[in-house]
């Protein structure tokens, strides 16, 4: 009897750890933008609305001061 029972924690403390480890992976990679300084508009802005990727005038950039 005692036998099983200390399978099933066992069991249930590995069902545990494995759950608590692929949460952690999900979360870590999951919709992170790179946020860059933009030395023209002076603030930190996403990659995607950086003035010199986007081949903009950084005077008419959105963030421009």
């Amino acid at each position: 009897m005692r036998i099983i029972i200390l399978v099933l924690v066992v069991f249930l403390v590995y069902i545990l750890l494995k759950s608590l480890f692929k949460k952690g992976k999900i979360g870590k990679s999951s919709g992170k933008k790179s946020i860059e300084y933009c030395k023209y508009c002076e603030a930190y802005v996403a990659q995607e609305e950086h003035c010199t990727n986007n081949g903009k005038n950084f005077k008419a950039c959105k963030n421009y001061k």
